[in-house]
């Protein structure tokens, strides 16, 4: 189990009875580093990610803490973020992102991300993890690898 402690600037893992096993990451914008770590996701393969809100990416770990890869950036774009606060990983190893502050969901397909347009902004309801989760269902059977841009 992974937990974020954002505004300590890192990534806090725990063993399945909830005692403290390490911590990884620290201030900073450079790889393995943070600024807000919020929502935080595994996979069935150990890898952990964590969206780091004011960067505006998502870091990949592997579950020692290793930095294995990032996606996003500032912007409205596919493949953008501006706050990415939520993230889930579907039984097929995509990786689903709430993009708080463009009003949408971006969902990877292990070559870039897709854009889903949720229309939340007109009813001015942010995408949150209720949104990731209804996202992730029946969506099929499990890859071997993640869905990473590096």
């Amino acid at each position: 189990m992974a937990a974020g402690k954002g505004y300590n600037h890192r990534i806090q893992v725990l063993d399945p009875q909830g005692r403290f096993l390490r911590a990884f990451g620290s201030q900073g914008t450079t790889d393995g580093k943070f600024n807000y770590p919020w929502g935080i996701a595994t996979d069935s393969l150990g890898f952990i990610y964590v969206c780091d809100k004011e960067n505006h990416r998502v870091q990949v770990f592997q579950s020692d803490g290793t930095f294995v890869g990032k996606f996003g950036k500032l912007g409205p774009l596919e493949g953008e973020l501006e706050h990415p606060h939520y993230i889930a990983v579907s039984n097929t190893n995509r990786v689903i992102v709430s993009d708080s502050n463009n009003h949408r969901i971006q969902l990877t397909n292990g070559d870039f991300v897709s854009t889903k347009n949720v229309a939340l902004s007109s009813q001015n309801v942010e995408p949150n993890a209720s949104c990731i989760r209804s996202s992730t269902r029946n969506m099929g059977g499990r890859s071997k690898e993640p869905d990473i841009i590096q």
